[in-house]
């Protein structure tokens, strides 16, 4: 049984903050285990050790089924079991073997129509031989009568389970996927402030249903306003940061979370040997922890600023211009008299006025002689 202890594992791919893995403890068959009977791929029919092992999962009880058909288990090579994601497990189907543990036996007896029925052995055989079925083409035998004499080879209940699983999954069995449990906390772009002042916001992202952030001592929890944090704090939950007196803090979220049926443990030995791949068949709990820091300095002192006197312009004395009338007398200019060819005298300005006087003169007289002959005319 020790080697070839093919077994019940439990696919639980978590992601943490600090992306640590779990660990499995192997602590050997369970009660409700058996030897199912049938054929993997070229293997000859018989029986294969199987069911549900008694494990701890970072010292949680809980249960696994064997997933890896062709590997033993040797507990005297003292092997451990580290916590895989399903695309680094090497093992066809997980989607499908995750929707039957959800469904199937510990969880339930299935959906209606595709029930478990008989012992607790019963619906365990039924359930490994269907996972095996997924992970490693194993086909469980129909045949029940006794194998040498000692042992039957499948009871007619553990025959029904098997067929029931596998027509469920062809009818659409749904299953949650990878089951994760993740925590962290994405700080704001700048993580120091001033103190009375605010520094945020801190988002939590987490995949657990709820989380309990603790400050710091000396730091309060805040929201947008100021106003101390009273709300539940959840996936998407923004919080601020705020101090009274100068100083360096973290805040450390804490989450604790249900693992589902799911997670995927590979185990090695200490000679680097595989042993087989078991799959977590129940849910437990998972503590996350994630932490930010945080600073606040003093404010720094506010300095009036300096005013300095008014400063008194000039007095600026506007004269209006003053404009200098210049009045620009030409020059007198003398025109020469040309002397007549006659020879006589130049004339003056003073002659010049005697001459217009006497042609006034004459014209007077000329103009009255004329009246006077038109009237001597007139009276002849």
């Amino acid at each position: 049984m020790a080697a070839i202890a093919a077994t019940a594992c439990l696919v639980a791919g978590m992601a943490t903050s600090a992306g640590a893995a779990s660990t499995l403890e192997f602590h050997g068959s369970a009660a409700d285990s058996g030897s199912p009977h049938g054929g993997a791929g070229d293997s000859a029919v018989r029986n294969w050790h199987g069911g549900l092992f008694n494990v701890k999962i970072d010292g949680v009880s809980s249960k696994a089924y064997c997933i890896d058909i062709f590997t033993g288990i040797d507990n005297e090579d003292q092997p451990t079991w580290t916590e895989v994601g399903w695309s680094g497990a090497g093992i066809a189907n997980l989607e499908t073997v995750e929707a039957i543990l959800r469904h199937y036996y510990p969880n339930g007896n299935g959906p209606a129509g595709h029930e478990l029925t008989g012992t607790a052995d019963d619906k365990a055989m039924g359930t490994q031989a269907a996972i095996w079925h997924f992970t490693d083409g194993f086909e469980l035998s129909t045949d029940t009568s006794e194998v040498d004499g000692s042992e039957r080879a499948n009871n007619a209940a553990v025959i029904a389970n098997y067929n029931a699983i596998l027509a469920a999954v062809e009818a659409g069995l749904d299953g949650f996927g990878e089951p994760t449990v993740t925590l962290g906390i994405t700080p704001p772009a700048s993580t120091e402030g001033e103190v009375g002042g605010l520094v945020g916001p801190y988002v939590v992202d987490t995949t657990a249903a709820s989380v309990t952030v603790t400050p710091s001592e000396g730091l309060t929890l805040v929201d947008s306003e100021g106003a101390p944090f009273t709300g539940e704090i959840v996936d998407g939950t923004e919080l601020w940061l705020s101090a009274d007196d100068a100083m360096s803090g973290t805040i450390t979220a804490t989450a604790t979370a249900q693992a589902t049926a799911g997670r995927v443990f590979a185990g090695v030995d200490s000679k680097g040997g595989a042993h087989q791949t078991l799959i977590l068949a129940t849910t437990v709990p998972v503590e996350d922890t994630a932490e930010a820091v945080v600073s606040f300095a003093e404010t720094p002192p506010t300095v009036p600023p300096t005013t300095a006197p008014p400063t008194t312009a000039p007095e600026t004395t506007t004269s209006a211009p003053t404009t200098t009338s210049t009045s620009v007398v030409p020059p007198s200019t003398t025109v020469p008299t040309t002397p007549s060819s006659g020879g006589g005298l130049p004339v003056t300005g003073a002659q010049s006025l005697v001459l217009a006087a006497v042609a006034l003169l004459l014209v007077g007289l000329g103009v009255g002689f004329r009246v006077v002959s038109r009237r001597a005319g007139s009276n002849g």
